[in-house]
């Protein structure tokens, strides 16, 4: 089954667990991810055309292939959060619900870079797919995540002019109303690619 699905613990995290999670990425070695990347991330993996399995994204996850749990209850009880949390973004891009990404209180990187920026990352696991997107009449659907992911890059091939406050504003209103809409176009891409295995 290609079909992005809910993983079996269920629940909304409260902003204590959020704060928690966040901690624990900050925490990393030689990782820059924190939760609002890990959030872009994780809506990028079940909005998309593939399902990746864990083992797969997992490194990207953390922004690090070589993080070591300091024991097997820190490690049950990180992959408990990022389960739960994964579940609250599933359920709410399957029920049609416009889904409001966890965004941090920071000017440096802007608000909604690192989300964005993990969104991106994650496209980049099937990139053939999102290139198929890009070449469709939805594709617009992706632009406010550009605008926010590609903002100031060093590449000038890349790159998007800095985003003032009403943009910005623009621009995150434009992802929460993208990403439903996206999560039904691929859900129809994936159905059908079921049909033809089968």
């Amino acid at each position: 089954m290609s079909l992005a699905a809910p993983h079996p613990k269920t629940g909304a995290l409260s902003a204590e667990e959020l704060n928690q999670l966040n901690e624990f990425l900050l925490s990393i070695d030689g990782s820059d991810a924190d939760v609002e990347s890990l959030d872009g991330f994780l809506t990028a993996l079940i909005v998309g055309p593939d399902r990746v399995e864990r083992d797969e994204y997992w490194p990207l996850c953390i922004g690090t292939k070589d993080h070591r749990f300091a024991s097997a209850e820190e490690s049950k009880k990180i992959f408990g959060l990022i389960d739960r949390h994964w579940n609250s973004i599933f359920t709410a891009l399957s029920t049609g619900e416009s889904y409001e990404p966890v965004l941090l209180e920071h000017d440096d990187p802007p608000r909604g870079k690192n989300w964005a920026a993990g969104f991106i990352t994650a496209t980049n696991l099937r990139y053939r797919s999102w290139m198929w997107f890009m070449d469709t009449d939805t594709s617009q659907l992706v632009m406010p995540i550009l605008l926010l992911a590609f903002e100031n890059h060093p590449d000038p091939l890349l790159c998007f002019s800095p985003l003032d406050w009403v943009r910005r504003r623009q621009a995150l209103v434009g992802v929460e109303v993208a990403l439903p809409k996206m999560f039904r176009i691929f859900q129809g891409v994936r159905k059908h690619r079921d049909r033809m295995a089968n």
